[in-house]
């Protein structure tokens, strides 16, 4: 789903008030692992990276340092891929209109509200011994300042009484 550029997450995703992608994501499954990232910037898909900080939080450091469940800022450099391939016709289109409205104080309604797209994309798996994982990823709201961390981070939880909350 993030790479379907009809979709506001990885390739497709909102621009940030500067033009740029940061998408956040999110995985859990029902034995409490979690790995989130936040704000990242050039990474196609997020969630990969998100499962990389699951698989992380599990190891245990021979310092006794506690690992890490999100981190935010740059794609690791085997994720990462050139900014500009994940920035979308339509993202510029909506990007520049949006720009536009703030510049000249209109008030949303009078342009119209019906493109605007702040879905968010996630997937549930059950294996058959009733183990169940959930992920989610978003490129955030339209224009949001650079460096926001939306819920899509930090608001998943998969277990025998709530099997998926966001």
């Amino acid at each position: 789903m993030e790479d379907d550029q009809h979709f506001n997450a990885g390739t497709g995703s909102n621009l940030t008030i500067v033009g740029t992608v940061e998408c956040d994501a999110s995985i859990m499954n029902s034995a409490e692992d979690f790995g989130a990232v936040g704000a990242m910037r050039g990474v196609k898909n997020p969630i990969k990276a998100a499962y990389r900080m699951l698989v992380a939080s599990k190891q245990t450091d021979p310092h006794g340092r506690i690992p890490p469940m999100l981190v935010s800022g740059d794609a690791p450099s085997d994720l990462a891929v050139d900014p500009s391939e994940m920035i979308t016709e339509k993202a510029i289109s909506e990007w520049k209109r949006w720009q536009m409205v703030i510049q000249t104080e209109q008030k949303p309604s009078e342009i119209g509200s019906d493109s605007i797209v702040q879905d968010t994309v996630g997937a549930v798996s059950c294996t058959i011994d009733g183990e169940v994982s959930a992920g989610v990823s978003s490129g955030g709201i339209l224009l949001k300042p650079t460096g926001r961390i939306g819920e899509h981070a930090s608001a998943l939880v998969v277990g025998p009484v709530a099997p998926v909350v966001l």
